[in-house]
């Protein structure tokens, strides 16, 4: 299963180490920033690929979809490569560094491969997992313009 790893904060805090913590970001205007438009356009960009089969080529067009939306957010997207039935596949890590304790590190993270009866021609994957790849890069289109402590 290859994943998309998105190193970005959960929680909102900024300010150093010697200051109180004062939000960085408030939560509820992170939470109203996130746009069902651009959720259904992640999915519906995913699901163009036809099929996103770890076997496949769909899985490489997945990984050069999913690198360009980082690349367009600001974001550098490094390939972390694994061995899989005798092919390399590629997991996808993007990070937001924190300014205060850049090693502590809250992650999200999804796969981005899918599967279905015929994979190699036919595997959209709306439900396997292009959910939870769109809610990863809406979490970085609405994280990455703060600047968090951490991670």
């Amino acid at each position: 299963m290859r994943r998309l790893s998105l190193v970005l904060l959960a929680a909102c805090g900024g300010g150093g180490s010697d200051e109180p913590s004062t939000p960085a970001a408030e939560p509820d205007a992170l939470a109203a920033a996130v746009s069902q438009a651009e959720l259904s356009g992640s999915i519906q960009g995913l699901e163009a690929l036809e099929t996103r089969f770890t076997m496949g080529d769909g899985d490489d067009r997945a990984k050069d979809y999913l690198v360009g939306r980082f690349t367009q957010l600001g974001l550098t997207a490094e390939l972390d490569p694994f061995p899989v039935a005798g092919e390399t596949a590629n997991n996808i890590i993007v990070k937001h560094p924190g300014t205060v304790t850049p090693e502590v590190v809250y992650l999200f993270s999804a796969h981005y491969d899918s599967t279905s009866t015929a994979p190699m021609t036919d595997a959209p994957g709306a439900d396997d997992n292009a959910t939870g790849v769109a809610a990863v890069i809406e979490a970085a289109r609405v994280l990455t313009p703060h600047a968090f402590e951490h991670s």
